[in-house]
């Protein structure tokens, strides 16, 4: 990734950034005091914000421990300078965004009509049906609405009650079905208390609201392909990350299978498996 120095920074210019490729999230927190105490969701801080805290987990697993390869097929697609701003493409592009590499280019590439890539892609999206899956060795997901029944690697999710998002991480670089320890998390949607939409779409909103958050009751039944599933306990996690209960687990057809909700007793997110 690009590189900035401390001394760059105090001089108050912007460094020149060393070649290389970055994925930057924006932004932490705008103000020093807000990390000091809750505070109420707003345009972009993540600090603010419990559900983008969750979200982060799931980037650091995907890209930073590598966990979901670069595709091996890439691809370039012509992009006017004058009119970038206006540009779509209602074409394969679109389609083909999770299995191949794109870079954009004034002078060379086509109009995003490119062949498909032929590469397996280990996310999946059904846009028909709202639905999204990973599936790499070390981190399976499902995103989607209620009453979807999803599965991804070795990862299977009845999403009930809410549009969820639910995936599960090895923590210890091995496989997940091999893996001694092991971050799931299922997260819902997350509002200010008094938060406040023009409409049911949610599409202006006329009032921020203020804390504590809200976060949308919803639940899954989730299994999961694991080796020897009779030994690995599975606890639910409060916000820090500190065990506050052992979840019920039984192995179904060679299967781990249990419950997780986000419910007025079980405000979280986060749980963690662990093989005796």
């Amino acid at each position: 990734m690009p590189t900035v120095s401390r001394e760059a920074c105090s001089r108050g210019r912007s460094p020149r950034a060393k070649p290389g490729t970055g994925l930057w999230r924006f932004a932490w927190s705008h103000d020093a005091e807000n990390v000091r105490r809750p505070r109420p969701i707003n345009y972009f801080d993540v600090q603010s914000d419990p559900l983008q805290q969750a979200s982060e987990r799931a980037v650091v697993a995907l890209f930073l421990k590598r966990h979901l390869a670069p595709s091996p097929a890439s691809a370039v697609v012509r992009l006017d300078p004058i009119g970038h701003a206006h540009w779509a493409y209602a074409s394969p592009i679109t389609e083909q965004v999770f299995t191949r590499r794109y870079s954009t280019s004034s002078a060379e590439g086509g109009d995003g009509n490119v062949p498909p890539s032929g590469t397996p892609a280990p996310v999946s999206v059904d846009r028909e049906r709202g639905t999204l899956t990973v599936a790499s060795p070390q981190t399976c997901g499902v995103v989607g609405p209620a009453g979807s029944d999803l599965t991804a690697g070795v990862l299977r999710a009845e999403l009930r009650e809410a549009f969820a998002a639910l995936w599960v991480s090895s923590l210890t670089g091995k496989p997940l079905a091999e893996s001694e320890r092991a971050l799931l998390v299922f997260a819902t949607d997350v509002q200010n208390s008094g938060m406040r939409y023009r409409a049911a779409d949610r599409l202006v909103l006329e009032a921020w609201g203020d804390v504590p958050h809200l976060a949308r009751r919803g639940s899954a039944r989730v299994s999961l392909a694991l080796s020897e599933p009779q030994n690995v306990e599975f606890h639910r996690l409060d916000l820090a990350g500190r065990r506050v209960a052992k979840v019920p687990a039984r192995v179904e057809q060679g299967r781990l299978t249990f419950q997780v909700a986000i419910a007025p007793d079980s405000p979280t997110f986060y749980y963690e498996l662990v093989r005796r």
